[in-house]
């Protein structure tokens, strides 16, 4: 079983690890619109030139159905660039998520610190008396 100790934070480096916890989840937030923004853009470059090679595969004389299928074909690369602009998007959510949480975290840590620094409450493992 490994050993586990806290430190205690003393206020200032508290404040430091908070605005810098903070400052990660801003970033974060930032990177998630702007992949959002990339996710919608790339849809819409699809979007537009699955329209042209149908249309193009329509005035060619091609059925609705075929037509279909060769401009589907001929969007191909948009269309992988849509998916993963669209993955990316998932994942800078996650990573908002991860940071948020991490700061939480952070805040329980200092809250305990706060209590263990000044008497009040209890400092062991307050897990330990949870009901499971």
């Amino acid at each position: 079983m490994t050993d586990y100790t806290l430190e205690i934070f003393e206020p200032g480096d508290a404040r430091v690890r908070l605005r810098q916890a903070s400052e990660t989840v801003n970033a974060r937030i930032d990177d998630y619109a702007r992949a959002l923004r990339h996710a919608a853009d790339a849809e819409g470059i699809y979007r537009v030139e699955l329209a042209h090679a149908f249309r193009s595969e329509r005035e060619g004389g091609a059925a609705v159905a075929e037509a279909e299928i060769k401009a589907r074909a001929a969007a191909v690369l948009q269309s992988k660039e849509r998916d993963e602009a669209a993955g990316e998007a998932k994942a800078a959510g996650e990573r908002v998520q991860a940071a948020l949480d991490a700061r939480r975290s952070l805040w329980r840590l200092i809250e305990w610190s706060m209590r263990a620094s000044t008497g009040t409450g209890r400092t062991e493992d307050e897990r330990a008396s949870w009901p499971s």
